[in-house]
């Protein structure tokens, strides 16, 4: 018996192979697999530092239409679309071509209906103070306490996406 036969490593041509393209990998796959707690997880791994850079390197006319963004929205009336295309702002802005691809990707799966339909219930709380203070320190270009912000924020829509939120609240 050869070492490798012994260690239970088979030789390459018998060794079972993967698909081309697993189903995991489409969207609808992903859409259906993923929890809005696993999609707000997600972005807390690099939205925070694409806020960080968009601080650093937004151009005054990006940092000019993310405020337009935020001054748009409301803070007892929640907009899905302003929310999700103010992220998308912050994420161009930050001049990181895969990260701002990455959000872009994400932002498609957060307006699907079939994954809307999976999120709680909204309340008079929407993120808005979350959003001023964000939008406050990239004006500001404070670096820092932008990235902050941007944690804060999904930390908490992510306790409102698993249930764990005070009354429903994204404080």
């Amino acid at each position: 018996m050869s070492p490798s036969a012994a260690l239970g490593i088979l030789p390459m041509a018998s060794r079972p192979r993967a698909p081309a393209r697993s189903p995991l990998w489409r969207q609808d796959q992903i859409m259906r697999n993923t929890s809005p707690a696993d999609l707000w997880e997600t972005r807390m791994a690099f939205e925070p530092q694409l806020t960080r850079l968009a601080a650093l390197h937004a151009t005054p006319r990006e940092l000019e239409h993310i405020a337009e963004l935020h001054a748009a929205s409301q803070p007892t009336v929640y907009d899905r679309s302003i929310d999700v295309a103010l992220h998308r702002a912050i994420a161009r802005a930050s001049h990181n071509a895969l990260g701002a691809f990455l959000v872009d990707r994400i932002a498609g799966i957060t307006l699907d209906p079939s994954f809307v339909g999976r999120t709680p219930p909204l309340t008079d709380e929407t993120g808005y103070d979350h959003h001023d203070a964000l939008v406050s320190a990239l004006m500001a270009r404070d670096a820092a306490r932008a990235e902050r912000m941007m944690m804060t924020h999904l930390r908490a829509i992510t306790l409102w996406a698993s249930g764990l939120a005070q009354g429903g609240e994204i404080r």
